[in-house]
């Protein structure tokens, strides 16, 4: 089992290295796919959703199924058409599903919320409970492990009613967005264009990744992250965000594969960070009401250093997006690189690995309001 770890974890660096600024987007989805959970992606067409997604499903082999959702969608294009003899012949009802989604051991499906209520009503039950009717009334095991979302935008207040059930499927839920700073777009415009896939580290396989599964889900619980998870969830309630208990049971798997992938022998308070993906429903508030209240009981120094990273984070942004002359930009800069300056203070005396990323962030920053000035 160390042999796997170490193979996880070598790909998690090689995927890193190819994806900028993408780290966190890579351990969601190797932690989906080691809990045997569902993952949805949201953010802005061009954004690395699928790379990082495609890397993964490279490297462990298997079968994929990809599909493009859109409103005209059918039952027919996931799971394959009616095999005409049998129905004329045996006047039987099967489908024939090689290369659909039946076969897959894993579904990449981009726009999924634009996807026809039929064609989504179908995903649901292979969702939750890997089976599948193939036209013939019998219900079968299917080999899927994980299915990815991927799409734009949140379902907005309209559409997220009729969503919810299939939204409710994801147990982890994750956004991205464009790169920021100047180091970090300059490795994405200026990075050579490849002329194939980058190689790929050794792989467990698909048996590897079901002793994974496996491993991650026999790993023990220290007594005082039982606690920290039970105060998580009730500090959650009295807050507004009420996970159900099925909810609640796909989270202690996502956290258990994420302590496995950590190569940790047990889950510590600190593991249930990656909570802040899984514990709510509701994307307008839910995501930021679950860090508030998650990341400071599990892990004070990265939600310090998650905070300081957002200051930084948004004096650049806000920064860059003044449209004033060029006498008011220049005393928007020298307030902006004070502040900043603060930020990368406050980092360095926090001293943890977290807080010093965030300090060389903010120092990536300033370099660029400084140029910004000089233009």
């Amino acid at each position: 089992m160390p042999d796997i770890q170490a193979q996880f974890a070598a790909a998690g660096r090689a995927f890193k290295s190819v994806l900028v600024d993408r780290d966190k987007l890579i351990d969601a989805v190797l932690t989906a796919v080691v809990a045997r959970e569902h993952l949805l992606v949201v953010g802005p067409p061009g954004s690395a959703k699928s790379w990082a997604i495609d890397l993964t499903c490279r490297w462990l082999g298997g079968q994929t199924f990809s599909v493009l959702c859109n409103p005209y969608l059918t039952p027919d294009e996931l799971f394959g058409p009616l095999k005409v003899s049998r129905l004329v012949n045996d006047d039987v009802r099967e489908r024939n599903t090689t290369n659909r989604l039946p076969e897959a051991d894993f579904v990449f499906a981009d726009e999924v919320f634009r996807g026809s209520s039929s064609s989504l009503n179908c995903l649901l039950k292979a969702m939750n409970e890997r089976q599948l009717d193939c036209g013939d009334g019998v219900m079968r095991a299917i080999p899927l492990r994980t299915l990815f979302g991927a799409a734009n935008a949140w379902p907005d207040a309209e559409s997220g009613v009729q969503l919810s059930a299939l939204f409710d499927r994801f147990a982890v839920r994750r956004s991205v967005d464009y790169v920021r700073g100047a180091a970090a777009w300059r490795k994405v415009v200026f990075a050579p264009t490849p002329d194939r896939p980058p190689p790929l580290p050794p792989s467990p396989g698909l048996k590897g990744l079901d002793q994974a599964t496996a491993a991650s889900r026999t790993l023990a619980w220290a007594a005082e992250a039982e606690d920290c998870f039970e105060q998580v969830w009730r500090e959650l309630r009295l807050a507004g965000v009420r996970p159900g208990d099925r909810r609640c049971v796909k989270t202690r798997l996502v956290v258990q594969a994420f302590a496995w992938l950590q190569g940790a022998d047990r889950v510590r308070p600190e593991h249930l960070k990656v909570a802040r993906h899984t514990l709510w429903d509701d994307p307008a508030e839910g995501p930021k009401l679950a860090r508030s209240v998650i990341d400071p009981l599990v892990d004070p120094a990265g939600f310090k250093a998650g905070e300081l990273e957002r200051q930084a984070d948004e004096l650049l942004a806000t920064y860059q997006q003044f449209a004033g002359s060029k006498g008011d930009r220049e005393k928007k800069a020298l307030a902006a690189a004070a502040a900043l300056r603060e930020v990368r203070e406050q980092a360095l005396q926090a001293g943890s690995p977290a807080a010093l990323a965030v300090a060389a962030r903010a120092a990536e920053h300033l370099k660029e309001i400084h140029r910004g000035v000089l233009a």
